[in-house]
């Protein structure tokens, strides 16, 4: 009788854990609320990069692809999803076209200007 009041305590506990355990832990949805905002979409990504290549046009940049090419160069021109950089430097070939959604990172050189 008495092991038979120990084991029904036992499943008792057990089947009370088993249902406040899940009521306890964060949901999904609550979870994603307390974190930091992500970029949404990949068009994101490449507006932001588009945007910063037009205001680099004519200056130094160097661009690094996702494959982990990196292209050195002036930016020429910004269109249709497409940067076209020239004076290409450490490469066979003078200038490059590349594909905005091939680029992972961008760099980009600034001096200071002194006041006289």
């Amino acid at each position: 009788m008495k092991t038979h009041r120990i084991a029904s305590h036992l499943l008792l506990g057990i089947l009370l854990l088993g249902v406040l355990l899940p009521a306890m832990a964060p949901s999904d949805a609550m979870a994603q609320e307390g974190s930091a905002p992500a970029v949404s979409t990949a068009a994101d990504v490449d507006a932001v990069i588009v945007a910063e290549l037009n205001k680099l046009t004519g200056n130094w940049v160097a661009v690094t692809l996702k494959s982990g090419t990196v292209f050195s160069g002036k930016v020429v021109k910004v269109r249709e999803g497409m940067v076209h950089l020239g004076q290409v430097q450490s490469k066979e070939y003078y200038e490059a076209l590349i594909r905005i959604s091939d680029i992972s990172a961008l760099g980009a050189r600034f001096r200071a200007k002194n006041k006289q």
